[in-house]
């Protein structure tokens, strides 16, 4: 009786030295690749062969940085995509605590193409650093792999600096935030005037919108959000959020507009920040709130909130 041979040869078909990581031009023209699924039941959190590694140096530290795959496949899971700080071991590759941001699924196609992505905000960019983008080619449960999956790899910077009395557009998707702010170089009071905050969505979805001093914002409803507007449902909903608010001054210093997209979509928006004489902060209401253009609810009845709004 012949013995039965196994059905792969660690040796023969995984790879277990890493190359080089690929240097990423931020700003730069798609790099094409392909993701190649490990052999079935091959060792794959130790089996280089079913990951490609990319590297760039953050230039500056006053952008968002976004990293895009988009990959030609049916499979909402043909790849993972993973974001990190310090390349971990092969061996360490399926530890999330070893990545700063991951994208392992995606429902996200347009024109046949699935979109992977992973946004690196700005409040945690640090000039100088490097950051590691590894694509994993995944395996197909059952008998038979998927095919390889082509691919193309890209980063661009997202500006997160407002200047007064302009206009910044965007679109995030899949859940994730894209940070921006606006600053002031002294603390005023109402004497002299104000800043108001518009935001509204103009495709898509998108989920809430918040703004806090000095830090992007996070999760809804944070202690240290100064307001927050949810940006989901149809229509165009929009807010205005009007600082100072009450009789507190304006202090010195950045006011970030942190927008958080709906997951498995994508949506645009508008953001517009304007400087208010003393005149025109008197004439606004304390706060407000719109959505589709139609007044939904008085900053009177929330003083807390001053607020309506929309964002990343």
């Amino acid at each position: 009786m012949l013995a039965l041979l196994p059905l792969f040869s660690t040796a023969e078909t995984c790879i277990t030295t890493a190359d080089t990581p690929t240097t990423l031009t931020i700003n730069g023209a798609s790099i094409p690749g392909v993701a190649s699924s490990c052999p079935v039941g091959s060792p794959t959190s130790g089996c280089a062969q079913c990951w490609k590694d990319y590297k760039i140096v953050a230039d500056d530290d006053d952008y968002n940085l976004v990293f895009q795959v988009n990959a030609t496949s049916d499979y909402a899971n043909a790849i993972g995509i993973y974001l990190s700080e310090d390349l971990p071991a092969l061996s360490e590759r399926h530890d999330p605590a070893q990545f700063l941001d991951f994208d392992a699924t995606s429902m996200i196609v347009i024109d046949g193409v699935r979109q992977y992505s992973i946004a690196l905000a700005q409040c945690y960019i640090r000039r100088g650093q490097s950051y590691y983008l590894s694509v994993f080619g995944k395996n197909v449960v059952g008998s038979h792999s998927k095919p390889t999956v082509p691919y193309s790899i890209a980063v661009k910077k997202v500006p997160a600096k407002i200047p007064m009395n302009s206009t910044v557009i965007g679109q995030v998707c899949d859940g994730h935030y894209l940070h921006y702010y606006w600053e002031v170089d002294t603390t005023f009071n109402t004497a002299h005037g104000g800043v108001r905050t518009f935001v509204s969505k103009t495709e898509g979805d998108l989920d809430s919108a918040m703004m806090r001093y000095e830090r992007c914002a996070g999760r809804a409803n944070a202690p240290a959000n100064i307001a927050e507007v949810k940006l989901e449902g149809h229509g165009s909903p929009s807010g205005a959020v009007v600082l100072p608010q009450n009789a507190q001054a304006l202090e010195a210093g950045r006011y970030y507009v942190s927008i958080k997209g709906k997951p498995e979509i994508c949506g645009d928006y508008r953001i517009h920040v304007d400087s208010l004489t003393q005149v025109q902060y008197l004439a606004s209401p304390a706060a407000s709130l719109r959505s589709g253009g139609f007044l939904s609810l008085l900053a009177s009845l929330v003083p807390a909130w001053l607020l309506g709004r929309a964002i990343r």
